[in-house]
C-alpha cells in the first residue's frame, strides 16, 4: 500500500463552515442583480405603472366633469339647430342612398360571379396569343381557329340583374365578359361617385356641428376621454424610443415622461403634483417639431439613451457635454 498522509485536509477538516458563507454570498449576489435587473436599473417601470395610475385616476374624475360641460354646450339653441338640421339632411338622402347601397350590393355580386369564369378564360387567352405570336406562320392558322372557337364559348352563367339582384341564367362570349366585367366596374364607381356627391353635404353639416361642440367645449369630448381611458387600462410598461439613424437620434425620454404627448392636457396638480408626467407646454410646437423624427434632447439636451436614473438621463455627470438645459432657457 502507498503511503498516506498523516492528517488528509479533506477527510480531517470540515469545509461545511466555508460552502455555508459561500452559498450564503452568492445568495445576496444574486438577489443583489435582480434587484438591479428589474428595480435599480430599471426606474422606468416604476415611473410608468405611477403615470397610469395616476392618468386612470385623472381620466375618471375629469369624464363626469366633461360630461356636464357637453350636455350643457348639446343643450344650446345653436347645436340643437345645427343637428336638427343634420337630422333633417340626413331624412331626406336616406332613401336614395340606401338604394344607392341596394345597387352596390348586385353590382359586387355580379362581379364576384363573373370573376372566376372571365380571369381563367383571360389567362387562357393571354397564352394562347403568347403561343400565336412566337409559332411559325404554319402552325398559327391551327391556334388562331382554337382561339377563335374558345372565344366563341358559349360560357354560361347566372349573373345578379339589376335592380332586384334575381339571377338570369346566360350563354356570353369572351368579348362580352370582358366587356361585362369592365361595367360592372363602371357602374359601381359612378353609383359611388353619386353616393359620395348625396352624402357631401350631409359630412359637411356633421363637422360643422361637430365643430361648435369642440369650439365651445374647453378640453376632450368623453368619448375621447373614454378612448383614453380604454388606452390606459391596456397600458403596458415598455421602453418608448425615437430612433433616427439618419440623424443619429436615440431618445427614449418618453420612457418616463409618459404624459408628454397625450392629447387631455395634464398639469403637475392633475397628477399629484408629479412634473414627469405633465404635458410639453407648447403643443403647436411639436406639430412643427415632430418628435416621431426629433425626440426630445434635440432641443432639450440631456442623453437621451440612458434611463437608468435622472441623473444620466438628464446629463447631470462629469462626462456628458450637453445637460439638461436650465428651466430658464428651455
Amino acid at each position: 500500500m502507498p503511503d498516506t498522509p498523516d492528517k488528509d485536509p479533506v477527510i480531517a477538516h470540515s469545509f461545511a463552515t466555508f460552502f455555508v458563507i459561500v452559498s450564503v454570498l452568492l445568495m445576496l449576489t444574486l438577489v443583489w442583480a435582480l434587484y438591479g435587473e428589474f428595480f435599480g436599473l430599471r426606474p422606468w417601470k416604476s415611473y410608468q405603472r405611477e403615470f397610469a395610475r395616476r392618468y386612470h385616476s385623472f381620466l375618471v374624475k375629469q369624464i363626469p366633469k366633461q360630461k356636464a360641460a357637453e350636455q350643457t354646450i348639446l343643450q344650446s339653441a345653436e347645436y340643437q339647430q345645427l343637428d336638427q338640421q343634420l337630422k333633417t339632411l340626413e331624412d331626406q338622402v336616406k332613401d336614395k342612398t340606401e338604394e344607392q347601397d341596394k345597387q352596390i350590393a348586385i353590382l359586387d355580386a355580379r362581379f364576384s360571379a363573373l370573376t372566376d369564369t372571365f380571369t381563367t378564360a383571360r389567362a387562357y387567352v393571354a397564352t394562347q396569343v403568347y403561343a400565336i405570336e412566337h409559332t411559325s406562320a404554319g402552325g398559327k392558322t391551327s391556334l388562331a381557329r382554337g382561339l377563335a372557337k374558345y372565344e366563341a364559348g358559349p360560357f354560361e352563367l347566372a349573373l345578379p340583374a339589376l335592380p332586384d339582384g334575381h339571377r338570369e341564367k346566360g350563354s356570353y362570349t369572351f368579348q362580352q365578359l370582358e366587356e361585362g366585367f369592365n361595367q360592372v366596374q363602371l357602374d359601381k364607381a359612378k353609383l359611388l361617385e353619386e353616393k359620395s356627391a348625396l352624402l357631401r353635404p350631409v359630412s359637411e353639416l356633421r363637422k360643422k356641428r361637430d365643430a361648435y361642440l369642440a369650439d365651445h367645449l374647453n378640453g376632450l369630448t368623453v368619448g375621447q376621454l373614454h378612448g383614453l381611458l380604454n388606452k390606459v387600462n391596456d397600458f403596458s410598461v415598455e421602453i418608448r424610443q425615437i430612433n433616427n439613424p439618419d440623424a443619429g437620434i436615440v431618445d427614449r425620454c418618453e420612457s418616463c415622461h409618459a404624459g408628454i404627448r397625450e392629447p387631455a392636457v395634464l398639469t403637475a396638480k392633475d397628477l399629484g403634483g408629479k412634473k414627469v408626467f405633465v404635458s410639453h407646454p407648447d403643443a403647436e410646437l411639436l406639430q412643427l417639431h415632430d418628435p416621431e423624427k426629433f425626440g426630445c434632447s434635440p432641443c432639450h439636451n440631456g442623453n437621451g439613451m440612458q434611463v437608468e436614473s435622472a441623473e444620466s438621463a438628464h446629463g447631470n455627470y462629469e462626462h456628458w457635454l450637453w445637460p439638461l438645459h436650465p428651466l430658464a432657457n428651455v
